[in-house]
């Protein structure tokens, strides 16, 4: 057994070093029932210690060659018990999946354990993709059908999917969907136009479904959430720095959350993070992604720039003003309708009632930093 670092109160040091010899007590009294070959029962486990007589005496009857061998048996009995549940993963997808075969393996995950990995090989042709795609689809109703009970099946970034296969994908989807009275579906994005779209007319989802707009967390309460989060894992975070991630985020889910994983990450080591911290790893992170926020205001006509720089500025407000386009020099009212349209489509900005918010809000910092 590898040796353990054992630190904290006395109390504390007591309960991890009871815990360690009840963990050496297991793997020594396993080692001698194997050597056995037969099954014993203690039923008063705690009273056997590392005093035991009887402990010592199964010890000693297990020289080193035979505990190798042992620990190589149990080994085996662990693989082969693998093995069987992966028999049964695979036979239970040849059922669900129909005429498709798919490749099941065991692979580490990050945690230092065992997946089951999924993989299908033998779709190398588009028709086999779209075969691939038909049985899929087709699983949830399957499962609810054999196990008797309703499925739900969340996809989240769903706009994505118009870029599989070149838009086909979404049509299997819907037609399998709509098939499956068992199965609830939740389909959730994080890029409001390109979601929209998706709601057209023309596109296989028009009024699949009801539509729901979620509103933004309350501001408060995602400050809170961030402040108890970092102190969870013995960080103390400032007066205020919950309230200044979500500030600076723009109260954006994904934003918040992203800059305040950085904003931890870059702290490991010290007992408390503060403003100073939170500036230090926006500092980083806008350099991190100089190069892609350049290329994006390139490709930017220059009404566009104007426009999403006033976006910027005023916070998204009266951008149709007299006041605003004088300003910025943005030109006609129409000229700058038109430029919040184009960058709308191109989930730059987005809507918020009167209001254009950038949707990105590092590349809203960054515009604020590097225009003039």
């Amino acid at each position: 057994m590898a040796a353990r670092r054992v630190a904290g109160t006395e109390a504390e040091v007591e309960d991890a070093r009871r815990e360690l010899r009840v963990e050496h007590d297991v793997r020594r009294l396993e080692v001698a029932v194997l050597q056995a070959q037969c099954v014993r029962v203690v039923h008063r486990f705690a009273d056997v210690d590392q005093d035991s007589g009887a402990l010592r005496e199964l010890e000693r009857r297990a020289d080193p060659s035979e505990l190798e061998a042992i620990n190589e048996l149990h080994d085996e009995d662990r693989r082969v018990g693998v093995e069987t549940r992966l028999d049964k993963a695979r036979a239970w997808l040849r059922d669900m999946l129909g005429s498709v075969r798919p490749e099941v393996r065991v692979e580490p995950d990050d945690r230092g354990g065992s997946q089951l990995a999924l993989s299908f090989p033998a779709a190398r042709t588009e028709k086999d993709v779209s075969r691939l795609a038909q049985e899929v689809f087709a699983l949830p109703g399957r499962i609810a059908e054999a196990r008797h009970r309703r499925l739900a099946v969340a996809l989240d970034e769903f706009q994505a999917i118009g870029s599989f296969n070149g838009g086909n994908v979404e049509h299997a989807l819907r037609a399998a969907v709509q098939h499956q009275r068992q199965v609830g579906y939740v389909f959730s994005g994080s890029e409001p136009s390109l979601m929209e779209r998706m709601l057209g007319r023309s596109r296989p989802f028009y009024k699949a479904g009801p539509v729901m707009r979620l509103q933004k967390i309350p501001a408060d309460r995602f400050a809170d959430f961030i402040e108890a989060r970092f102190r969870a894992t013995k960080l103390r975070p400032a007066a205020g720095l919950g309230v200044a991630v979500v500030e600076l985020a723009g109260n954006l889910p994904y934003d918040v959350q992203r800059l305040a994983h950085e904003v931890w990450d870059d702290a490991q080591g010290a007992k408390t993070v503060g403003l100073d911290d939170l500036h230090q790893t926006l500092k980083r992170l806008l350099g991190e992604h100089e190069a892609i926020f350049e290329a994006t205001w390139q490709r930017l006509t220059l009404a566009q720039r104007a426009a999403l720089r006033a976006a910027v500025l005023e916070e998204g407000r009266e951008l149709l003003s007299g006041d605003v386009r004088a300003r910025y020099r943005l030109g006609g009212a129409s000229t700058v309708q038109a430029s919040l349209t184009a960058l709308v489509r191109e989930d730059i900005l987005a809507r918020e009632g009167t209001r254009y918010v950038v949707v990105d809000s590092l590349l809203r910092e960054w515009v604020a930093r590097h225009t003039h």
